[in-house]
């Protein structure tokens, strides 16, 4: 054997049904099985935030984003500034005399790239969206919110993801001289979502699934965030291209695990290798009116996570786990000691908690829905407010927690809680919180939603607020 070699493959809005190991459609995802089935997958991971720039933070910190104040995507502003700054885990690996490498996409808080290396081509948003514009390509967007929900990539033009698998393999190439962390992180299949027409005249099928764009929705935030897309007014032929689109860019995905996994093993490194595969965080598509990411729906809410190399082979896990356990998991994968700074658990030695915990958004008077688009208010155009999820084996409570500025109590109007068992109603539509039979839970998980925001921190610094939304 040579020089250790820990590969994180990191993707963007990738939900974890997705997956044919995990439910998705049937022979979509063959490499990213085959990792599940030689090694861990994780059935009850959430990430920290259901946003890109707090749950990256949260999973190179290992602290949860009332402890980072990163709530939501204005940490990545120009004029941000965190209120408490942390190491994170790829000190503890640089510190052990080992590199470290990010390629792809970074999109972390303001001024902050821990990685010894950075190679971002690859993957860039507006690169794309920019790209599709200029050739006169269509793009589905959502009826409101200019929310790009798929498109077809041209077959002529160079994808810019493909050379992320490209690069990772010359620098695992380069750097076998010693110990080697090399994260490779895919923008896919978050949106712009551009499968190739090859892919996805492969998989679309004109007549399934039913999305339920009117399912039931369990709590005012979730109707409003359907809203704000103009889901109503959606055809439902639109709805499933795009929900096909993205199964699609999926599958591409699922490429590119393969052809990093061939080049390694053609570089004579897979006795080296160790591997998590997760993402930031998951998608909701279509399901009761929502797209993309942005609430606790269990399509956005839940990720993908998978270890390959360090533990018992063939093991579904049940226990809940979210992104704040990234960084002692990687340490005990590489064989060093974490630092005590770190929140969660090593998911290959320690015991289940008793709950997740998870937060979103800034609850300022100019807070929306989807702030780096400068769009949807809440209710007679406020701001969008603070929410925060508890997650057990079995229930999930939510509710808004600061609105405008200011705390919002249980008992006030703007609160919202939703209750719903998650075991009895998996695609989460009923709200159980005015049932009395369920009221001791309710109390239960409003006393740890109380305990985790004591820890709570703000930004120093938030950037001047942007002009105001149509």
């Amino acid at each position: 054997m040579g020089q250790p070699l820990v590969l994180l493959i990191y993707c963007d809005e990738l939900r974890a049904d997705a997956l044919s190991c995990n439910g998705g459609p049937k022979g979509l995802t063959p490499h990213i099985d085959k990792l599940a089935q030689e090694g861990l997958n994780f059935k009850k991971a959430f990430c920290a935030s259901p946003v890109c720039v707090p749950c990256r933070w949260s999973g190179l910190t290992g602290k949860s984003v009332n402890q980072t104040g990163v709530w939501h995507n204005e940490g990545a502003w120009r004029g941000y500034e965190m209120g408490v700054d942390s190491p994170t885990v790829l000190d503890v690996f640089r510190d052990a005399g080992w590199r470290t490498v990010n390629v792809g996409k970074i999109h972390l808080p303001e001024g902050r790239n821990p990685f010894d290396e950075n190679y971002p081509e690859g993957g860039a948003q507006g690169e794309l969206t920019q790209r599709m514009k200029t050739l006169g390509r269509h793009l589905d967007h959502a009826p409101k919110g200019a929310e790009n929900l798929g498109g077809i990539w041209p077959e002529e033009e160079f994808f810019p993801a493909e050379g992320i698998a490209e690069t990772v393999l010359e620098r695992v190439a380069s750097l076998d001289d010693g110990p080697l962390f090399i994260r490779a992180s895919y923008l896919q299949p978050h949106t712009p979502v551009l499968p190739y027409q090859a892919d996805f005249d492969r998989w679309y099928q004109e007549d399934w699934p039913e999305i339920g764009l009117d399912s039931p929705v369990p709590s005012e935030f979730e109707k409003l965030q359907a809203d704000n897309y103009g889901s109503a007014d959606m055809d439902a032929s639109q709805a499933r291209r795009c929900w096909w689109a993205y199964h699609a860019l999926v599958h591409w995905v699922d490429r590119q695990v393969g052809a990093l996994l061939q080049g390694i093993d053609d570089l004579g490194r897979t006795e080296d290798l160790k591997i998590v595969f997760t993402a930031d965080h998951g998608a909701s598509l279509g399901e009761g009116g929502a797209w993309a990411k942005q609430s606790f729906k269990v399509g956005s809410h839940r990720i993908p996570l998978i270890i390959w190399g360090g533990g018992s082979a063939g093991q579904d896990r049940e226990d809940i786990s979210d992104s704040t356990d990234l960084p002692r998991t990687l340490c005990e994968l590489a064989g060093l000691e974490p630092l005590n700074d770190f929140g969660g658990r090593s998911l290959l030695s320690d015991s289940e908690p008793p709950a997740v915990i998870s937060g979103i958004g800034y609850g300022l008077s100019w807070s929306r829905l989807m702030p780096n688009r400068k769009y949807g208010p809440w209710s007679n155009g406020r701001g969008w407010p603070r929410r925060v999820c508890v997650r057990t084996s079995e229930w999930r409570y939510d509710r808004n927690v600061r609105f405008e500025g200011e705390d919002v109590a249980l008992e006030s109007e703007e609160a919202d809680p939703c209750l719903i068992h998650t075991n009895s109603d998996p695609k989460e539509e009923k709200n159980l919180f005015e049932n009395p039979e369920y009221l001791a839970v309710a109390q239960d998980l409003e006393a740890k939603l109380q305990d985790w925001l004591e820890d709570g921190v703000e930004p120093s610094s938030m950037p001047p607020p942007p002009k105001p939304s149509r």
